[in-house]
């Protein structure tokens, strides 16, 4: 096992699941449905029928089930066969399903066993659900790279003076030099930058741009691959305007070895009553993902040509402290998972 599982992954945005959606998507290499039962709950199953394996993505969406157009079985909630044309219904007819729970504007799927699944390990992102419409945002990037890859790319944001120097950086997460905890599996890291103009990205949003700023910069890691980034700029002089701050979370879900669901949700304190901007917002921050860090990561994962990054042997600079943490972390929990399976 590559991937540990009694953990919650994102498998969705709501707005890819409307009632009488089919969506297969792939997870920890396993191919998966997800669709709205009678009740519009989010239901995730194996995109398998059990009679002879035909993807039930390819099937017809009928009054919160699902049939399979190659002989007409329907399955329900939980997986359960609920129409066999053919003959009686049976336990052995009912397909794999994991527990779903759409919460903070996300649908979450725990892949380990069904009836361990413990939704209070959820991270407690309640801000979400506390922003107003207009002032959030989301963005799905599939990604051909590893997760823990693409973990990496936020969990060393110095990457962003170089590689985004106009919009996201400019200079000061490389001055500031990280500082990183760990509580439990938690992984936290955090750049300061006092009394320097803020980043392009938010200079703008203050009174007078280009005025002296106290800046703070701070990633929360939760196994296996959701992070909380949250940037604070506060005008070192109090009457150019209240604080700024942006909170946005980079969630990855491994696909397979070498792909990643990139999930993005943003929110923001200023300009939250104006849908337009928040528009062109979205916009503007998800075309930054899509030409200037997915090419990169997955250039990177072209080179090395393995999802396993400790096999191409790189050379470590302390800017890694922070990664390097949550993919030992990842790693217990593997191998907790692994012993435990082999007693």
């Amino acid at each position: 096992m590559i991937y540990p599982r009694n953990c919650w992954y994102v498998a969705a945005l709501p707005t890819e699941l409307k009632a009488g959606d089919l969506l297969p998507r792939t997870i920890c290499d396993i191919p998966m449905l997800l669709f709205r039962d009678k009740d519009g709950h989010a239901t995730a199953i194996k995109d398998a029928c059990s009679h002879r394996l035909a993807p039930l993505s390819a099937g017809v969406y009928q009054d919160g089930e699902v049939m399979c157009r190659y002989h007409g079985l329907r399955f329900g909630k939980g997986g359960k066969c609920v129409h066999n044309p053919h003959g009686q219904i049976t336990d052995a007819l009912s397909v794999r399903s994991w527990a779903t729970v759409e919460r903070h504007d996300l649908i979450w799927l725990w892949m380990g066993d069904i009836k361990a699944a413990d939704d209070s390990l959820i991270p407690d992102l309640s801000f979400i659900d506390r922003t107003p419409a207009h002032g959030k945002f989301t963005g799905y990037l599939p990604t051909k790279a590893n997760f823990e890859l693409c973990t990496d790319n936020i969990l060393d944001l110095t990457h962003t003076d170089y590689l985004h120097p106009d919009t996201l950086g400019g200079g000061g997460l490389t001055r500031a030099k990280e500082k990183v905890k760990v509580e439990g599996n938690i992984v936290t890291v955090r750049w300061e930058n006092p009394n320097e103009v803020a980043p392009p990205a938010l200079d703008r949003e203050l009174d007078r741009p280009g005025s002296l700023a106290n800046t703070f910069t701070e990633v929360v890691w939760y196994p296996p691959a959701v992070m909380k980034l949250c940037v604070h700029v506060e005008p070192v002089d109090p009457l150019n305007g209240s604080p700024v701050e942006s909170v946005t979370m980079h969630i990855m879900t491994p696909e397979g070895a070498m792909k990643t669901h990139y999930f993005v949700l943003s929110t923001r304190n200023f300009r939250t009553d104006d849908p337009g901007y928040n528009e062109a917002l979205g916009k503007f921050v998800n075309n930054i993902f899509a030409t200037e860090d997915k090419p990169m990561l997955e250039a990177q994962q072209a080179r090395m040509g393995t999802g396993d990054l400790w096999a191409c042997n790189p050379a470590l600079l302390p800017i890694d402290n922070a990664a390097v943490r949550a993919r030992r972390i990842l790693a217990h929990m593997i191998e907790k998972e692994n012993n435990g399976e082999a007693a």
